[in-house]
């Protein structure tokens, strides 16, 4: 058996569920904005950043399950 191919699809389980668990907890943010809005600004973050990090968990959580931009949006997790 070659171990080179199969050591390749290491990281796939893990992906699939740091995926999975973004996309969960982005939804609630892009769903309800201006409680997610009133929660930022009650733990002294910008309200404004409520839409772009619901955005980024969402999109990033796709693109790591679908394996494109990896590198990119671990980065900016």
């Amino acid at each position: 058996m070659n171990y080179q191919k199969l050591f390749a699809y290491g990281p796939l389980p893990i992906r699939i569920l740091a995926g999975i668990t973004l996309i969960i907890h982005g939804l609630p943010k892009l769903s309800n904005v201006a409680g997610s809005e009133v929660f930022f600004g009650k733990i002294g973050l910008p309200s404004d950043l409520a839409m772009l990090i619901g955005l980024l968990e969402v999109i990033g959580g796709v693109a790591l399950i679908v394996g494109i931009f990896t590198r990119i949006a671990s980065i900016l997790f």
